[in-house]
């Protein structure tokens, strides 16, 4: 195979037009990346860049990251991709580590854009041996640990792949993983090298699954890359959809659902994935399937001899992979080691994964787990030993132990263990650890213990650290509001956890970005709109709420109503001539119409009361002794065209009208012969028009003072017949 450069080139000359990035709003060809990156590789050449060197891409995900990554290619140079998410001391570690000279940031691209435009420059195309590309990991060492990869390593990662999927310059190709990871090579180095249209959503957008459903279906796509987790949530792929790749963690219960799906496996130092599976039912764990032509898979003991068929032990895969580890000669060496089998299957190097695995009589491998206490989180390696150094770090804690645990769903989450003279609380930890290391590494949860459980040798035995319980808050705030209640029960499924209060952190009790699009999507089935990036800024049921609500109705919410406390909604009926003060002190403060209907000819005349006298009865919710919400019914005279309809908004300032309210106002109705409820919303309460719907309400066009106001949306329910008045239209009576 030819360089990824020369592809790239032969791409650009053959179809300059065809867009090759797509990343939001931006879109560029083949010709136009080729220009923009040339301008990188101008800029870099006179900055003194030469190969073996590293440029560190701090960037945010979008097409000007792929700009760079193939400008620094051409400029001869490796490239490192940093998250800008990532705290700043770790991004200094990381530069310092890879003795970065230079870092293209938005300041360096746009200073590119000015004064580089159209410039090109011709340099020699990297030798297969020099330096590519730099990933870094969690390290055990307490420090984020590097490996390197030549252009040889990435060019057989991009052989393998493209063996792997079959992809060809008709597949529009879709990736979802961040930059910094090295399904990079998967999602943007082995597509483009096919000559794909590659999409990759920004940052926000990628962690919506609706989005990335709607998304897919709207572009075509025919392939596309989505990890353990979000592959769950997948459930509507579009009809040009023919193969979806996952991988990185164990895959439970999955298949492909009117595509092929392949389960892989793989890691940083093999460049990407090294076996594949195609899915051909649910498994409790899939098989990784076999490795991928021109590589080696054995299976080792403690002792470094082949286990017999069907044991389990360390998979060593032989092939071309990274060089090593950056600055970590050991390491390199007892990772790396000379393949034993070389004359058999041509390969010098054999890779110790680090991971057990087993051979099935058909020929597949099977994933059991580690051989060490490293784990997958969210697709991404995480050492225990480094969240360990830098938790030690802090002031009052001695020592301190990190262990993962796994969920049903087969997801996995970290729990921090410590030793320390006092409690400490646990947003004071995750504050500091987030200081210092990326989003992913901080553990959920946090307990102190007395002492650390010990082995014979009086070490950590990690074994016996158990999972953590339900840590329960000192002070317990219930939910009041429809939506505080909502909002709890959400995180009560997703967590799969009870007692969830208005100050139950979402992220302390084991959420992460995969969990919120859960949520997102199981609370947009109850009507609310929710961005799972809102979870970063209201982690807690109770100001979650409150943005919600300010989002759905701009009036702020009462203090009074807010700070109810404890006291639980209470519904009453309520019988009035409209004197109740309650129901005044409500209709004044919801804006409440009367809304006469008039005979066809007088269609356009409509009169607005301000007195309550026609009032028959209200369903009044309460919160404590305040009234916080209601619905209203005056009378109605079935025989006649004519009548007079209540209307009421649903909510009273954040408190949504619930089921239960309704429910009883449908029964009192019936009770007392209406035959139809009408409410008028905006369609910025989504959640009550979703109710409303549910529960058979259907929207009418708006009258009387609904016409003309801006977004309002008229529904009415009409109340079934009884069984005896449907006797009675039977009969024609």
């Amino acid at each position: 195979m030819i360089s990824f450069l020369e592809k790239f080139a032969q791409n650009c000359k053959e179809h300059g037009d065809k867009t090759a990035l797509v990343c939001g709003d931006s879109r560029l060809t083949y010709a136009e990346l080729d220009e923009r990156s040339d301008e990188v590789a101008f800029y870099l050449h006179q900055q003194g860049i030469r190969k073996e060197q590293v440029v560190a891409v701090l960037l945010e995900r979008g097409t000007d990251a792929v700009v760079s990554i193939i400008g620094i290619w051409k400029a001869g140079a490796a490239f490192l991709y940093i998250s800008d998410q990532y705290p700043q001391e770790r991004i200094h570690i990381i530069c310092e580590d890879c003795k970065v000279p230079l870092v293209l940031d938005r300041n360096a691209m746009n200073k590119i854009a000015d004064m580089m435009k159209g410039k090109r420059v011709s340099l020699p195309l990297p030798a297969a041996e020099d330096a590519a590309m730099a990933i870094y990991t969690s390290g055990s060492t307490g420090r984020p640990k590097g490996i390197i990869h030549d252009h040889r390593s990435i060019l057989c990662t991009v052989e393998r792949q493209l063996n792997l999927t079959g992809l060809s310059d008709q597949d529009i190709f879709m990736g979802n993983c961040p930059f910094y990871f090295v399904a990079v090579i998967l999602e943007i180095i082995t597509p483009m090298y096919a000559g794909c249209t590659v999409h990759f959503l920004p940052e926000q957008q990628r962690r919506d699954n609706q989005f990335i459903e709607e998304y897919a279906a709207g572009e075509s796509i025919t392939v596309m890359h989505l990890t353990v987790q979000p592959l769950r949530y997948f459930k509507k792929p579009g009809k040009s959809l023919r193969l979806v790749l996952t991988g990185s963690e164990r895959l439970m219960n999955a298949k492909g659902e009117g595509y092929t799906l392949l389960n892989l496996y793989g890691s940083s130092e093999t460049g990407g994935p090294a076996f594949a599976f195609q899915t051909d039912r649910c498994y409790e764990n899939t098989p990784i399937g076999q490795p991928a032509a021109g590589m080696g898979a054995y299976i080792f003991d403690e002792k470094g001899s082949p286990v017999p068929e069907g044991g389990e032990g360390e998979l060593c895969l032989s092939g071309i992979f990274a060089r090593g580890y950056i600055g970590l000669p050991e390491q390199t060496a007892r990772i790396f080691t000379a393949n034993p089998y070389a004359a058999q299957d041509g390969n010098a190097v054999l890779f110790h994964t680090g991971d057990i695995a087993r051979r099935l009589p058909d020929g597949n491998f099977l994933y059991v787990g580690r051989r060490d206490w490293q784990v997958k989180i969210n697709g991404q390696r995480v050492e225990p030993g480094e969240i360990e150094e830098v938790l030690s770090s802090f002031p009052t804690i001695g020592a301190a132990a990190v262990k993962a645990f796994e969920r049903e769903n087969g997801q996995k989450y970290l729990c921090a263990y410590y030793q320390s003279s006092c409690e400490t609380e646990r947003s004071e930890l995750k504050n500091f650890l987030q200081k210092k290391l990326p989003v992913y590494m901080i553990p959920e949860y946090y307990v102190r213990l007395d002492r650390f459980p010990l082995n014979m040798n009086g070490k950590l035995d990690r074994n016996q650290l158990m999972p953590p319980g339900v840590q329960k808050l000192n002070s317990y705030r219930p939910p009041v509001t429809d939506l505080e209640k909502t909002i709890c029960k959400g995180f009560s499924k997703v967590l799969k956890q009870e007692h969830i209060d208005l100050d139950s952190d979402f992220y302390l009790l084991g959420g992460d970005s995969l969990s919120a699009m859960e949520l997102a999507a199981w609370l947009r089935d109850t009507g609310i709109r929710m961005k799972p990036d809102q979870l970063v800024q209201d982690s807690a049921p109770g100001t979650l709420a409150k943005r919600l609500a300010a989002e759905m109705n701009t009036a702020d919410v009462p203090k009074e109503i807010t700070d109810a406390g404890k006291n639980e909604t209470d519904v009453r009926i309520v019988e009035t001539d409209g004197s109740n003060p309650d129901v005044q002190l409500l209709c004044r403060e919801l804006f409440a119409f009367f809304d006469q209907t008039v005979a066809s000819e007088n269609k356009e005349e409509y009169e607005e009361y301000d007195s309550f006298d026609l009032i028959k009865f209200a369903v009044l919710a309460y919160v404590g002794d305040r009234p916080a919400g209601c619905s209203c019914l005056s009378e109605y005279d079935r025989e006649s065209v004519e009548g007079r309809h209540f209307y009421v908004r649903p909510e009273y300032r954040g408190t949504a009208v619930t089921k239960e309210i309704l429910d009883r106002v449908t029964e009192m109705s019936v009770k007392r012969g209406y035959r139809r409820l009408i409410c008028g919303t905006g369609e910025m309460l989504e959640r009550a028009m979703a109710l409303y719907r549910r529960l058979g309400y259907r929207e009418i066009e708006p009258y009387g003072p609904f016409v003309g106001l801006q977004g309002c949306i008229c529904m009415e329910y009409v109340f079934p017949k009884s069984p005896k008045e449907k006797d009675a239209g039977k009969d024609g009576t």
